[in-house]
Order: structure tokens, then C-alpha cells, then sequence
């Protein structure tokens, strides 16, 4: 379980890695109501966007997706827009395909919870 600089445990959020300083603002990670880090290949927030998070074992497994590419053989775009909708999946022939290859995890929460470990230090 991840904890804050108070030692409060970190549940219901995006997480952003930012105290590494080569991942910036852009490696996101979910955890759930339990603090427990989501891995599922699509989820959807409560505001109805889409996310695919990384399902290989490459060391980035459960971030948040938000390059344009090809993963796990689906052509996925994103929104690089930071008004609450960043690495959003942008093209809904990805979201059919993702529905098809894992169902749709629920989530809770919107974007108005993020967490930055920058902040823990």
C-alpha cells in the first residue's frame, strides 16, 4: 500500500509517479477504494472516458497509456489534453476491441482525484 508524506494510505486516485524526474507528469497509475494499484486492460471512470492501462510486464505494468501506438495488437489514440481527460482513448474502434479482449473494469472516481509523489518527499 502506498502512503502520503502523513503516512495516510493513498486509495480511489490516479497516482502520478512525478517524484521520479524523468517520468514528469505523464506515468499515471489507478489504485483502488483499497489502495490496491488496478491492472486491467480498459477501465472506465465515472465521467464515461476510457482508459487502457499497460498490461505487459515491461516495468510500466498498470500505467496509464497516453502515447498514439499499437498495444497488444489495438491501434489506441489518446487525448494529450490536460483538462481532466489526458490519456483518454480518443478512437472508439480501440474501445470495442479492448471491450472485446478484457470487458470494462468500472471505476468510481473522475479525474478531480490525483495524487503526485513529488508531494510525499
Amino acid at each position: 500500500m502506498i502512503k502520503d508524506k502523513a503516512g495516510n494510505p493513498v486509495t480511489a486516485a490516479w497516482l502520478c509517479d512525478d517524484a521520479v524526474a524523468a517520468n514528469g507528469q505523464h506515468v499515471w497509475y489507478l489504485l483502488n477504494r483499497d489502495g490496491i494499484m488496478v491492472a486491467a486492460g480498459l477501465v472506465q471512470d465515472k465521467t464515461g472516458n476510457y482508459y487502457s492501462l499497460e498490461m505487459s510486464h515491461n516495468g510500466y505494468y498498470g500505467m496509464l497509456r497516453h502515447v498514439n501506438g499499437t498495444y497488444d495488437g489495438i491501434y489506441m489514440e489518446f487525448s494529450q489534453k490536460h483538462d481532466g481527460t489526458f490519456g483518454a482513448i480518443t478512437n472508439p474502434s480501440a474501445i470495442e476491441a479492448l471491450k472485446a479482449k478484457y470487458g470494462v473494469t468500472g471505476f468510481d472516481i473522475g479525474n478531480d482525484r490525483c495524487v503526485y509523489t513529488k508531494s510525499f518527499e
